[in-house]
């Protein structure tokens, strides 16, 4: 069972470092408005190179 015991401890320090950083960016302010605009430029981006026809 030495495998189950390490998959077990990678799992509680995994949930441990996501409290963690949970508690540490709990007061961060979201990033609203600019968030949505930089996945529109992504969005409209990949569509730009995706639906052109080749240059040639």
């Amino acid at each position: 069972m030495p495998r189950s015991n390490l998959i077990i401890r990678h799992y509680q320090s995994y949930i441990k470092e996501t409290l963690e950083e949970n508690e540490r960016t709990k007061n961060n302010k979201p990033m609203g408005l600019f968030a949505y605009f930089l996945f529109f430029c992504y969005v409209v981006f990949w569509g730009y190179v995706f639906w052109m026809p080749p240059l040639g």
